[in-house]
């Protein structure tokens, strides 16, 4: 991520420790394969190893200038964060912004500028937050910008804790003599209890805030200011402990790295793992004339280290942005877009980062003809060299590139079956597909958060949420994709003479389960006492017949004991039993999760082919045990594959409707182009349903 405030002031001949640009090295590296490949498990703990060296570095540089000369300038230390931070990142973000709109239509590449706005002024943990986002969600595309969160987090943090550090240690240590690091120290470890407690309560109410607060986080910057604080008594080490911690250090991170995943409970606790970790080899090396771990400081290793803030900066936009640039290669995408993140790094820290460090740009001294005499040394001319390979990288994946020419849409009377089979024999993207994405036209529901339909209250929902008209009573019941159908399951119940009231939850299976959701425990709750209210709810709702419709995001969201095909067929069997007691019973297929348009589809490409997807596994698993579960019980079953399908392969447009907003709910336009075909289906089995009773 980012380096200390000021490496010249930092890091003397004397002073420079080569393991810690190992640990930076250790750190981008992991996160960069999370995001590459998602694995690690925990790769996103590189983020946490980031923040301990940096809480270490820079509190040591404070202290120490406290130390020599009583005071600490807060004008010159912004000064060197604003030096040392601004330059690349303001290259990233005005790279990735453009890039962004040269490659996205406007429903993605807009909110990528708005982001790219907060990530300007380092609070985009803050957008993030009150977006609700769920960093490791996977509902739609991801912006390329949301790694500047962590960035954001550390600078407000430094906003604070010079001043913090400059008025306690002034009025206790300067003032009545007081010992510095009882001082410094008491001051640190009271951010940290109160941090840790905080981060250690939020993830079980309010992840998406505790994920990316800097209150949450504090605690790991503090970490390593205590080292800073305690380095001279560590310097003392014996030889053979530094060995004995620094082994214990690595093997911490390790396992962080393996097992630590996006399930548990995050920052606290299980962030101590690689807080740990990397404070104790820190701790080891602390005034270590070798150190402990000769391999952190080797020269590969470390220089992956110096380049880390430009390779922390470039590696997602290089991800995102070059998966969709080298889309046309194939299995070779992300590795083509791992190399460009790396070639974008080399050309920052060369031509960018180092330039502007030993730059007289916010120093006290002019002088710019020494500014730019720094452009013209052997270390500029490899930057350039490094730079036309990331030109040669980029003019290769244009090269595969077409820019979109909009193909005709198919008549409007033509049956939904031919629409779908062409959506996938000859890909096209029509105009009306591209209106939609230039203008963010059916790019959102009209049933989603927020309204009476989805994640409220049962009595709001029983008294709200309703639709339809019709002299007997239907319950519609499920999670998210239940409220993204809403709409077309309520026309054609109406159609059958049932007026709909619609109770649903976001990733909530219509079982007797418990769900596993610790990343959004709201959500757990509310699925859960909804679980064990389903006659009740049938009963508040005077529901003739209960509709249900879930996910292949909520089977996925039960928590199982191993066997989730066997244990989901079972609660849904018992949910379904129960529910049956009270009213009939009628089981819609979901639609499968694909692709999302604002993600596959770019400007430079015409090959809506890469938009092509097919039912999941936990899809088919679903739909099975379903299928079973209806045939054992008598209840109803709506087949819906093949509205949204061809012979199992999934478009994401089929003839002037976009199919879905994200990677699963469905838009406007697609449900009222399904919505004659699913209202017949519809009376077909209620007809079975009648005839039974």
């Amino acid at each position: 991520m980012q380096q200390a405030a000021d490496e010249s002031a930092i890091h003397t001949r004397s002073s420079f420790r080569g393991d810690i640009q190992g640990l930076r090295a250790i750190a981008v590296l992991a996160v960069f394969a999370a995001h590459a490949t998602s694995l690690p498990a925990g790769g996103f703990i590189g983020v946490d190893i980031f923040f301990v060296i940096s809480g270490f570095l820079i509190t040591g540089l404070l202290i120490r200038e406290f130390t020599r000369t009583g005071r600490i300038s807060l004008v010159r230390f912004y000064k060197r964060r604003i030096r040392r931070l601004a330059p690349a990142a303001v290259a990233t973000l005005a790279v990735t912004v453009a890039a962004s709109a040269a490659i996205f239509y406007p429903a993605r590449s807009e909110p990528i500028a708005v982001d790219g706005v907060w990530s300007f002024f380092f609070v985009s943990n803050w957008r993030f937050i009150l977006q609700k986002t769920d960093y490791f969600a996977q509902d739609g595309p991801v912006s390329p910008l949301q790694h500047f969160w962590s960035l954001s987090v550390e600078e407000q943090f430094y906003l604070v804790w010079p001043v913090l550090l400059l008025v306690v240690m002034g009025a206790f240590v300067a003032r009545r003599r007081w010992d510095r690091a009882k001082v410094a120290g008491t001051l640190i470890v009271s951010v940290v209890i109160v941090s840790f407690a905080l981060g250690y309560v939020w993830p079980f109410t309010i992840p998406s805030v505790a994920y990316f607060n800097t209150v949450t986080r504090a605690w790991e910057l503090g970490a390593g200011g205590l080292l800073a604080v305690f380095t001279p008594a560590l310097s003392r080490m014996a030889r053979r402990l530094r060995g004995v911690l620094a082994a214990v250090g690595i093997v911490l991170m390790v396992l962080g790295l393996l097992l630590i995943t996006e399930d548990l409970p995050f920052p606290a606790p299980w962030a101590v793992v690689p807080v740990l970790g990397t404070a104790l080899v820190i701790a080891a090396g602390a005034g270590a004339s070798r150190p402990p771990l000769p391999l952190l400081s080797w020269r590969p290793i470390r220089y992956i280290g110096d380049i880390s803030y430009s390779l922390y900066l470039w590696h997602f936009p290089a991800l995102i942005l070059g998966g969709a640039l080298f889309a046309p290669f194939g299995a070779v995408a992300t590795p083509m877009a791992v190399l460009l993140g790396f070639t974008l790094a080399v050309v920052s820290y060369h031509l960018i980062e180092r330039p502007a460090l030993s730059s007289p740009w916010l120093q006290s001294q002019p002088g710019w003809k020494a500014w730019w005499a720094s452009f013209r040394t052997t270390r500029i001319r490899f930057g350039s060299a490094a730079a036309i390979l990331a030109l040669t990288v980029a003019a290769v994946g244009a090269s595969s590139a077409v820019i979109n020419k909009p193909g005709p849409a198919a008549a409007a009377d033509t049956p939904l079956a031919q629409q779908l089979a062409r959506a996938v024999k000859t890909p096209i993207v029509t105009d009306a597909v591209i209106a939609s994405l230039n203008r963010g036209e059916d790019m959102t529901w009209s049933l989603g958060e927020g309204t009476p339909c989805l994640n409220q209250g049962l009595e709001t929902s029983i008294a709200e949420c309703h639709a339809g008209d019709g002299p007997r009573t239907a319950l519609v019941i499920g999670d998210s994709f239940a409220a993204a159908s809403f709409p077309a399951i309520a026309d054609g119940l109406s159609a059958n003479g049932y007026r709909s009231i619609g109770v649903m939850n976001s990733s909530c299976p219509v079982t007797t389960g418990r769900l596993d959701l610790p990343s959004r425990p709201q959500h757990e709750l509310a699925c859960d006492a909804r679980s064990s209210d389903l006659q009740k709810i049938v009963a508040l709702a005077a529901a003739d017949l209960v509709v249900i419709l879930d996910s292949e995001t909520a089977y996925l969201a039960l928590a199982t004991n191993g066997n989730r095909v066997e244990e989901y067929r079972e609660v849904r069997r018992e949910a379904v039993e129960l529910i049956k007691r009270k009213a009939q019973v009628l089981i819609v297929e979901a639609n499968p999760r694909s692709h999302a348009a604002k993600e596959c589809m770019t400007k430079l490409s015409a090959a809506a082919s890469q938009c092509l997807g097919s039912p999941s596994a936990a899809w088919v698993e679903k739909s099975v045990a379903d299928r079973q579960v209806t045939d054992e019980l008598g209840v109803g079953y709506v087949h819906t594959l093949d509205l949204y399908c061809h012979e199992r392969t999934c478009p994401v447009s089929v003839g002037e409707a976009l199919q879905r907003i994200d990677t699963g709910h469905l838009t406007a336009t697609y449900l009222d182009l399904i919505t004659p075909e699913l209202t017949t289906r519809i009376g077909k089995e209620l007809t079975k349903l009648s005839s039974v009773r």
